[in-house]
């Protein structure tokens, strides 16, 4: 609920606002306590009963009694994503899990040992908000995405890859899952706090923006990677439609992402146009092979995703 105050003048320095008694209520704040102020990038100002530190001091504790791998890392992930700058890791297993434990924390940005004893085991985020530029990141991941795309388009035109160009694929997709990870632990962590917010020097909308982007640029990278694995089969083969195909997408997508560096909402606005032709030109394309049915099924994905980034494009503030 919106309402209106007065500005009240104090002396020749400053100036008083009335807070609503339900706010102060809920809050549990009583007359002489303080209230926190902080300025946001669109110059409005946050009040807030406590001062929230960049990043905040969030412990968690995972005992490893019992846990398999595949839980262990979803309770690592969702700690990670969540913000907490802690994990204590207890139970008797703590240090025969510690190999895979390493192995997780290697695919999260930021994370280091902080202590190896008997009793726990402590990793901490050493993540900096103040060196923190979330677009320099979807540019990692977007150069990363075009060393993909260059590698698959000259192997398309094969119709196979080798096992050193699949591990390459493997190895540019774990590092995109590394940049993606951060921006989601960098969204949550923005959705409450509004140091985080004024540190990055964004609004709300424009970190949820920038998140939505890298969710569809991790999708891509997925789809370029299930593309590799297909490739990888004896079965596999080169298809003149399928590598037109591709080259198409390529080209959707750069239009994509310099629509969205450039923020200009006609270029996004054309390429959807094109997006949507392109998906017309290629949806009752039949394929006789199995394989390229497979491939041609995650170039849809590809396409799919550069479309809604580009729908994001036209959302943004003109």
């Amino acid at each position: 609920m919106t309402e209106q105050r007065k500005l009240i003048r104090l002396g020749n320095s400053s100036f008083a606002l009335a807070l609503p008694t339900a706010w102060v209520d809920k809050s549990g704040l009583k007359k002489g306590d303080k209230v926190f102020l902080e300025s946001n990038s669109s110059g409005g100002i946050v009040i807030s009963s406590d001062l929230k530190k960049l990043g905040g001091d969030k412990k968690i504790e995972i005992n490893t009694d019992g846990l398999d791998e595949y839980t262990l890392e979803k309770e690592m992930t969702s700690a990670y994503v969540k913000g907490y700058k802690e994990f204590h890791f207890t139970g008797k297993s703590h240090q025969s899990m510690k190999k895979k434990i390493d192995e997780i924390k290697t695919n999260l940005l930021s994370l280091e040992f902080l202590e190896n004893g008997k009793d726990k085991l402590v990793i901490r985020d050493f993540l900096n908000f103040e060196e923190i530029n979330i677009d320099n990141f979807i540019r990692r991941i977007d150069n990363n995405l075009r060393e993909a795309f260059d590698l698959l388009a000259k192997r398309l035109a094969i119709g196979n890859i080798t096992k050193n160009e699949l591990e390459d694929i493997r190895k540019i997709d774990e590092d995109i899952n590394k940049a993606y990870m951060l921006i989601s632990r960098i969204l949550i962590m923005g959705l409450d706090n509004p140091s985080v917010l004024s540190s990055l020097k964004l609004e709300g909308q424009e970190l949820f923006n920038k998140w939505w982007y890298s969710f569809n640029l991790e999708h891509i990278g997925d789809s370029l990677k299930n593309i590799a694995k297909v490739m990888g089969t004896p079965s596999a083969e080169s298809n003149h439609n399928l590598l037109n195909f591709f080259g198409e997408i390529y080209e959707l997508y750069i239009g994509s992402m310099d629509s969205f560096y450039k923020q200009d909402r006609k270029m996004a606005l054309s390429s959807m146009k094109e997006s949507k032709m392109l998906f017309d030109k290629h949806r009752k394309e039949e394929y006789t092979s199995a394989t390229h049915s497979k491939i041609a099924e995650n170039m849809k994905y590809l396409e799919d995703s550069c479309y809604q980034n580009l729908k994001m494009t036209t959302y943004m503030r003109a």
